[in-house]
């Protein structure tokens, strides 16, 4: 637990002195220096490091002892494009820290690239990142962090005009976790105003879904078997619960926040190609929220929610930095810093069996 309140301390007093008192080409040298940080953390964590962790370095080590076919893609266990990728990187070298090492190494670019893009404070930023979990998730869902890391790619070209790539990107990221794919369902709606009349229907179509849930997940498992222990499995109780609370009390809260700035300060970001970034993250964060209510009565759609609930390392920066009054928005950026810092500190302290991260061990000095 202290080599990780160490590295949340050392990284927020780096992204902070990046963030306010730096230069550009000295914030640049701070940044690639919390950049090597967290990957040599994550990258060369031990394969004890994380719940799911084990099985990646099983599944890395008996990589080329089952063929791997296209035609498995909704059959097999292990999505294909994420299996093609770890065939790959078996030609370099049988150790297990090499997929790993590049997992990390990809994940953290996709991250790194995004929040210089479109985020306004990277200190806030990271103190998000942090918060939200982001980072101890990656210690564990492999696969999923990799489609994660690929969607922001996605985002960032679908703000660019790219749309047609962006879905590609998409598509992509699904090949390494299929639950990327709900993310075209932003693109699908992404050009409509998220006003009150929407958010009712959105909310009505989320009461229906409850309501006919069964017969869904029925039906969804018999497309597609890799799903079909999660309908019996994957109902929510015990410690799983409390998390997706948890976790709709902080969208909720994050959403709220984000309102009551934009209606105060209306000025609207459309800072890249005249693009809406205050309607975008509007809608994706209360996708979010949605799909976090219908996990409530099915866990593993939780999982679905990251791909929402990551985007507030970028909107919430972005909307204090509407407001003029500097002394007010530094005391918002404290609050929110201390705020994410403590929610993930008390997690991993009285919860750590959500990640099992704890403690942390390198596989550089066994």
């Amino acid at each position: 637990m202290i080599f990780y309140v160490g590295t949340f301390f050392l990284i927020s007093i780096l992204t902070l002195i990046a963030q306010y008192f730096s230069p550009e080409n000295l914030r640049q040298i701070l940044l690639f220096l919390v950049f090597l940080i967290l990957l040599f953390i994550l990258g060369f964590r031990n394969y004890t490091v994380g719940s799911d962790t084990p099985t990646y370095v099983n599944l890395y080590n008996s990589i080329g002892t089952f063929p791997i076919h296209w035609s498995d893609f909704f059959s097999s266990r292990f999505e294909i494009g994420f299996l093609k990728y770890l065939s790959f990187l078996h030609l370099f070298s049988t150790n297990y820290v090499i997929m790993l090492f590049t997992s990390a190494f990809i994940f953290l670019f996709c991250w790194f690239w995004s929040i210089k893009k479109l985020s306004t404070n990277i200190f806030l930023s990271f103190a998000i990142f942090f918060g939200l979990r982001i980072f101890t998730f990656a210690m564990t869902n492999l696969r999923q962090t990799l489609a994660m890391g690929l969607v922001l790619v996605s985002y960032l070209l679908f703000v660019k005009g790219k749309k047609f790539l962006a879905v590609i990107m998409v598509i992509i990221a699904t090949t390494f976790h299929i639950s990327a794919i709900v993310f075209l369902l932003y693109y699908l709606i992404s050009s409509v105003k998220l006003t009150v009349k929407v958010e009712i229907a959105l909310a009505v179509v989320t009461v229906i879904a409850l309501s006919l849930f069964q017969t869904i997940t029925e039906s969804f498992s018999q497309i597609f078997s890799r799903f079909e222990s999660y309908t019996e499995a994957g109902m929510t109780q015990g410690t799983d619960k409390l998390s997706i609370v948890v976790n709709i009390c902080i969208l909720i809260l994050i959403f709220i926040f984000m309102q009551v700035i934009n209606y105060s300060y209306q000025k609207n970001d459309k800072s890249l190609q005249n693009f809406d970034f205050e309607n975008s993250y509007n809608m994706i964060i209360f996708i979010g929220i949605l799909f976090s209510i219908i996990s409530l009565k099915f866990v593993m759609i939780s999982r679905l929610v990251y791909y929402f609930s990551m985007f507030s390392v970028f909107s919430l920066p972005n909307a204090l930095k509407k407001i003029k009054d500097k002394l007010l928005q530094s005391t918002l950026v404290i609050i929110l810093f201390l705020f994410f810092m403590a929610y993930v500190l008390i997690i991993m302290w009285f919860r750590p069996e959500w990640n099992v991260i704890i403690p942390y061990s390198s596989s550089l000095f066994l």
